[in-house]
């Protein structure tokens, strides 16, 4: 027998918000006013799922399950209806996840069951800044120019293989197995490379007064990390009709 599913989702959104800089006691010149305005942030995310279970014979079954997501978004914010950052401090977003499965359950005889599973995740995402100006932080008004966080992009893996074995008698159960997982993963982010001057009120910053600067200037490439996490599991678990007991390592 074969039976199997599957799904789709396609999404389009529009999310407007405004940046309004904060009110002042004096006049704000007019190439700041002009600065404000409607911004819409899009998103488009796409999801699609898949699933096959085929049943072999009277003892094994074997099941096959996909999961994709997809999202798209542009000028997106901090997720509030007014922001009193300039539209050139939004950020662009995009990413993708993969995760898939692969099952077998085996009937070993009339009170002992087999499951081995073997799965893998894929998980990738990237934030980019509209503009590389560098950040001009007014302290009591708004935010200027680009976004000194700058880029962030990461990747996360994980391969799995887990095997369990379940045995009964009447209403006692007894199962142990295993869990064997590899993780390796992704990571480049590094803040202020294009510099942020942070002021403490609009006039210093009319004056080109800054309190602060801040600039990264990285001696070898942009820093990253990048590395591969190991976990290996054992467990065993115990349950009666009188009373359950559990018993796991690591």
């Amino acid at each position: 027998f074969l039976f199997y599913s599957a799904g789709f989702e396609q999404d389009f959104l529009r999310a407007p918000y405004y940046n309004s800089f904060a009110p002042q006691a004096a006049a704000v010149p007019a190439t700041l006013v002009n600065q404000q305005s409607r911004i819409i942030e899009k998103q488009s995310p796409t999801s699609g799922f898949g699933r096959l279970d085929w049943v072999m014979n009277s003892s094994n079954t074997l099941s096959v399950e996909l999961v994709l997501d997809r999202i798209r978004s542009t000028n997106a914010g901090d997720g509030l209806t007014r922001s009193l950052a300039a539209p050139t401090h939004t950020s662009n977003f995009g990413g993708q996840s993969v995760t898939a499965r692969l099952g077998l359950a085996t009937v070993l005889n009339a009170r002992a069951l087999n499951q081995a599973v073997l799965a893998y995740s894929n998980d990738h995402r990237l934030r980019t800044p509209v503009s590389t100006a560098p950040e001009f932080f007014i302290n009591g008004f708004g935010v200027l120019g680009g976004d000194s966080a700058g880029s962030h992009r990461y990747t996360s893996q994980q391969w799995q293989l887990i095997d369990d074995v379940i045995l009964t008698r009447g209403r006692n159960e007894f199962t142990f197995g295993g869990r064997f997982a590899a993780s390796p993963a992704y990571e480049q982010r590094e803040p202020n490379l294009n510099a942020r001057f942070d002021y403490t009120s609009l006039p210093d910053y009319l004056n080109s007064n800054p309190r602060r600067f801040q600039q990264t200037i990285p001696i070898a490439g942009v820093p990253h990390y990048e590395d591969t996490v190991d976990e290996l599991g054992l467990y065993a678990n115990l349950r009666s009709e009188e009373h359950t007991s559990e018993l796991q390592s690591h």
